[in-house]
């Protein structure tokens, strides 16, 4: 069965060359990554990962910008495997984050989560666990996936300023269940930190209800 499967594998990277993402180099399909190493490194980082209470991988542009809008817009949800990578880099150099017990995905409102079909910030939470618990043994960190519910469907927040920002996300979110973060040290996942106004409303209502210290980690800052 082995040799089969060796065989079909060889037949798809013959016919159907599987490609890295960036630089179109070829990869196997034994291969999971979707992005060669050498791309995946070569993102720029930023100086200073920390701004305020919120980490962040690199600056929103060039190979990262165009991975995050392909991964949200354009419906390649798989890339989450590696940028959730890059997330984890950060973590790894970052003892505050490390202190985490749970991690929460920043909500979409269930209209833009219909439309897009998935969301970005709950598969790179799903992700940068795994990676986790590939390299390290954290009993008593823990993934929620629903707390955090986004249930005012704000407009876009792309165009505004950071005072209408600010404004337009008030009151945007709830808990389910408190007890579920009581005392914890909390971990908000994101793509693209840009006025912090998003991060800061979801850690105002983490905080309100319970936990004890919120941090937040993103791929990007804007």
């Amino acid at each position: 069965m082995r040799a089969i499967h060796k065989y079909s594998l060889a037949i798809l990277n013959w016919f159907y060359p599987k490609k890295c993402f960036l630089c179109q180099s070829a990869l196997s399909y034994l291969d999971f990554n979707h992005i060669c190493n050498d791309c995946l490194w070569d993102i720029k980082r930023l100086k200073l990962s920390h701004d305020t209470f919120i980490y962040s991988y690199g600056p929103f542009e060039g190979p990262l910008r165009e991975l995050i809008h392909t991964f949200k817009y354009n419906g390649f949800d798989y890339l989450s495997w590696e940028l959730a990578k890059l997330l984890f880099s950060v973590w790894q150099e970052n003892p505050d984050l490390k202190n985490c017990d749970r991690i929460i995905p920043v909500p979409l409102h269930n209209t833009n989560l219909r439309e897009r079909g998935y969301n970005q910030s709950q598969l790179l939470a799903k992700d940068l666990l795994r990676h986790i618990q590939e390299f390290e043994l954290k009993k008593n960190l823990q993934l929620l996936e629903n707390e955090l519910v986004r249930s005012k469907n704000t407009t876009s927040q792309t165009h505004l300023t950071k005072e209408q920002r600010y404004e337009n996300i008030k009151g945007a979110f709830r808990l389910n269940h408190p007890p579920s973060i009581h005392e914890k040290t909390v971990l908000l996942i994101d793509d693209v930190y840009t006025t912090g106004a998003t991060l800061q409303a979801s850690r105002e209502v983490l905080l309100e209800n319970g936990a004890r210290k919120v941090l937040a980690l993103t791929l990007a800052r804007d």
